[in-house]
């Protein structure tokens, strides 16, 4: 249940980010920021297409630890909230590492048992607007699930 409530709150945080914020500064026009009570979380803006002669951008945080790794004494235990984050935050540029998969793969190491991360999807912030967001849990199959897209070929 806390784990539920961990990645809800995460949820909540990037919903009230899109009507609480302005504009990025010119100096973070590729970045996107987002404070938690684990500390400031940092991402990045991803140019999605263009309507209407206007760019469309997505802010996207990767990688963001929903709970304690479940290693050592916590590998059978229920999830607990992850610690704060060291220096005051979190770089959220890049996927985190799949969860352990049944069979082996040959190159570089992708997989860990501290797997347990929460990738977030969403539209900059508009005041005048609700704003959509998307976000996923990988390996919740128990299967082989990979959430770098150079590996499947696969991104949003």
């Amino acid at each position: 249940m806390k784990l539920l409530s961990t990645a809800l709150f995460l949820l909540l945080i990037v919903l009230v980010r899109c009507e609480n914020s302005t504009e990025n500064s010119e100096i973070d026009a590729k970045l996107a920021r987002v404070e938690t009570k684990y500390g400031s979380v940092q991402g990045f803006v991803h140019e999605i297409g263009h309507e209407g002669g206007v760019t469309l951008n997505a802010d996207i945080f990767l990688g963001i630890p929903y709970a304690k790794p479940p290693i050592g004494e916590l590998r059978f235990e229920k999830p607990e909230d992850p610690d704060a984050y060291s220096n005051g935050s979190l770089s959220a540029l890049t996927f985190g590492p799949a969860c352990a998969s049944f069979a082996p793969m040959v190159g570089e190491p992708m997989f860990s048992e501290d797997c347990l991360h929460l990738n977030v999807f969403t539209l900059p912030r508009n005041p005048l607007t609700k704003c959509p967001c998307l976000f996923g849990f990988t390996g919740v199959v128990l299967l082989l699930d990979l959430p770098d897209c150079t590996v499947t070929g696969l991104c949003c």
